[in-house]
């Protein structure tokens, strides 16, 4: 459970640092190529004094710093990529960020996954304002890496069903799994808890959950566990909830 809680933290404070308040007229990240090429490299050197250059100053500023240290601390040789992502239907040019990165520790190795998708304007060389429009994690420990399909909707309709499947793209047949699903509040998030989750047996191809969006639009944020007799699967995945269709296509 330990490094489930990172993986909500990685997918938290992969670009947190756009949450600037807005000043005058903004510009789109996608022209200013420049912020999110030298960030990436800022990020990838490991050089606080670079990273502070794009964060506000004040107790902001700080909470990401140490966010980015203690995520260090997990992987410390984690890898950012940031670049455009396909234009979304109002014109805006979202960006793309991924994290990858790779621990050994007692005995086990454990492999990070991240992605983030972002819609983002910049002022004056600093980037203000943020929407997350994606975002999911993977971390799996031990010797064997499996591969998995998230097959989770980025977007839903308030008070819809929706389905969570985690398919394993090759099933273990006759192996024993278990798993379980559960739903983090910002607060487990922001304070970086760490929730129990229950696990269940599994049918061999993956875990496979129905749940249902809130009749309020917002974010909800899941973590599933899936054990196997080599290690651990750990999954996080915001979904964002709308309350029109045409909210759900970007």
């Amino acid at each position: 459970m330990h490094y489930l809680t990172r993986v909500t933290l990685v997918t938290g404070m992969l670009l947190a640092i756009s949450a600037f308040p807005s000043k005058g007229s903004e510009q789109k990240l996608a022209q200013s190529v420049a912020i999110h090429q030298s960030l990436q490299e800022a990020l990838n050197k490991k050089d606080v004094s670079s990273i502070k250059k794009f964060l506000a100053t004040g107790n902001y500023a700080s909470t990401f710093i140490y966010r980015y240290n203690k995520f260090l601390e997990a992987f410390p040789n984690a890898t950012w990529k940031i670049q455009r992502g396909k234009p979304l239907q109002d014109g805006s040019e979202p960006i793309e960020v991924t994290v990858n990165g790779s621990k050994n520790s007692d005995g086990r190795s454990y492999i990070l996954e991240a992605k983030q998708l972002l819609s983002i304007n910049t002022y004056q060389g600093k980037i203000v304002t943020q929407e997350i429009l994606s975002e999911q994690s993977v971390i799996q420990s031990g010797e064997k890496h499996l591969s998995i399909d998230l097959n989770i909707p980025d977007t839903v309709l308030t008070g819809t069903n929706y389905d969570i499947d985690l398919i394993l793209i090759e099933p273990l047949e006759s192996t024993i799994l278990a798993g379980g699903l559960i739903s983090l509040s910002q607060n487990e998030i922001n304070d970086q808890l760490s929730p129990s989750i229950d696990l269940e047996p599994l049918a061999s191809g993956g875990l496979f959950k129905s749940v249902k969006a809130p009749l309020q639009p917002g974010i909800q944020n899941w973590a599933a566990i899936i054990a196997h007799p080599k290690g651990l699967i750990s999954i996080t995945k915001m979904v964002r909830v709308v309350n029109t269709a045409e909210q759900i296509t970007l």
